[in-house]
């Protein structure tokens, strides 16, 4: 039992070893060309292997490069921008390009690859043996030579530190001149460009010592963000490759104020501003809009939507939005400038007026008393006045005016110097009251006339009693009957 425990310890510190020793990223290579003339490109394939759980980044230097004229990798970004992303456990090839300068020297030479693991900052190399061979002095003028120039036509000047700068919203053409400096027909040349942002391979023809000029769309989106991007481009003529300087770009932040647009629609007593705004821009961007306002303004203003807040700068008032658009974002704003409200409150107080006018009745009539003479603590006898006013603009004609008198009381037969006496007083059947009437031929307009009458108790009337409505009839120059009553009268005390 106790061997068996040894055992089983024994084997358990092996593998804990085996995982302490493990490196986290294995890396081989697998030859293409290694044996080339000097006018040539040796070319291998990098595997990188992650030992790991999780995705690693990787970065790539060369060493002993001083007898190369070109080392890059294919594609090009992962050199330049790395390798990214190798999920745990998968493998990542790329493929190296190595071309020699021209004075290297036949024979083998060696060249030193670093690959580094970002998160752990472990390097490992590798070596990778080239044999340079000689070539035959009559066919060396025949070998592809070429000049490359590229140009960005559209680009904005000055550059800021050698960088070209490209406004997305022009039209960006890239411009290749190759030049071709021997008297050999280039009849299959391929240029290669590869950026962030574009990937062209385009394929050409170049006669002896003469010049082909290509030109590429860059096809940006004109709310590209900004940002900064790197061109780098490939001639490749019947196996030989040529590698100009990559050329450092960038895409500018073109963005300022909200573009407006307005349009008035302008109706009876009200106006429509309806206003867009348009971050024509290529980056997110935020702008306060402010519109000028009053106290006043604001009873007759409103807006859609309404403003977040409303603030005083210098002495005035201003209505303030918040607004934050994406690029090529609208925000859509609603004014609105209406009279209207007062123009109904003025029509409803004119038509209310003119039905006041048109609906009132033209006789006006008051009803009083005075002289209320007392016996033996009562009410005896009182003075009734009858006020009548035509408050019209024209005569009225055939006026009936009517009075009763409550049965305790009768109509003497005493009156006052000038006023009309009744034309009729005769007693209500069933009611037993009295019932005084008056007849006048015309009134003429705006003229008063003051009907006095006096009334005796039959006994004396202790507290208080009350005297009915008087009422006025006349006929309308359209013989409509009106009727208009007086108000009614409270006599004594409590």
């Amino acid at each position: 039992m106790v061997k068996y425990n040894l055992g089983l310890i024994f084997v358990i510190l092996i593998l804990c070893s085996t995982f302490v020793v493990a490196e986290s990223f294995d890396i081989s290579t697998q030859v293409l060309l290694d044996e080339i003339n000097i006018d040539q490109e040796a070319k291998f394939l990098l595997i990188i292997k992650n030992n790991l759980f999780n995705s690693q980044d990787y970065r790539l230097t060369f060493g002993d490069i001083g007898l190369w004229q070109s080392y890059t990798t294919e594609p090009l970004s992962d050199y330049f921008s790395g390798i990214n992303g190798v999920n745990g456990g998968d493998s990542f090839t790329t493929k190296i390009i190595l071309k020699p300068i021209s004075e290297i020297g036949l024979g083998f030479h060696n060249v030193v690859i670093n690959v580094e693991e970002v998160s752990s900052k472990k390097i490992q190399s590798i070596r990778l043996p080239i044999y340079i061979k000689s070539i035959n002095p009559n066919d060396q003028e025949y070998f592809p030579q070429i000049t490359t120039n590229i140009q960005f036509p559209n680009e904005i000047v000055p550059r800021e530190n050698n960088i070209i700068r490209i406004d997305p919203r022009e039209n960006n053409i890239i411009r290749i001149a190759l030049l071709n400096k021997n008297r050999k027909d280039l009849t299959n040349v391929e240029v290669r460009l590869e950026s962030g942002i574009i990937k062209k391979i385009l394929s050409t023809s170049i006669e002896p010592l003469s010049k082909q000029i290509l030109e590429v769309q860059m096809e940006i989106d004109p709310l590209h963000p900004p940002e900064f991007d790197t061109l780098y481009s490939t001639v490749i003529i019947e196996g030989y490759t040529f590698k100009p300087d990559p050329i450092r770009f960038e895409i500018i932040d073109y963005s300022g104020e909200y573009k407006l647009t307005e349009n008035v629609i302008k109706g009876f007593l009200k106006t429509t501003s309806k206003r867009v705004y348009t971050n024509d821009g290529n980056m997110p961007r935020s702008q306060i809009i402010k519109i000028e306002t009053s106290l006043l303004s604001d009873v007759f203003e409103s807006s859609d939507p309404s403003p977040n807040q409303i603030i005083k700068e210098n002495d005035k008032r201003y209505r303030v939005w918040n607004v934050q658009l994406a690029p090529g974002g609208v925000f859509n704003l609603e004014l609105y400038n209406s009279y209207r409200s007062i123009f109904y409150l003025l029509l409803i107080s004119v038509i209310s007026y003119y039905l006041y006018l048109k609906l009132k009745s033209p006789i006006v009539i008051t009803k009083e008393t005075k002289n209320i003479e007392m016996r033996e603590g009562g009410i005896s006898e009182v003075k009734v006045l009858l006020s009548l006013k035509n408050i019209s603009h024209v005569p009225i004609e055939r006026i009936t005016i009517i009075d009763k008198v409550p049965n305790i009381a009768n109509v003497t037969s005493e009156y006052d110097v000038g006023t009309l006496r009744p034309s009729k007083i005769m007693k209500h059947a069933h009611k037993g009251s009295t019932i005084v009437q008056w007849d006048v031929e015309e009134l003429d307009a705006h003229e008063d006339r003051l009907i006095v009458y006096r009334i005796k108790s039959r006994l004396t009337i202790l507290g208080k009693f009350s005297l009915p409505l008087a009422m006025v009839k006349f006929h309308t120059k359209s013989g409509k009957l009106h009727k208009v009553f007086s108000n009614r009268l409270v006599i004594g005390k409590s």
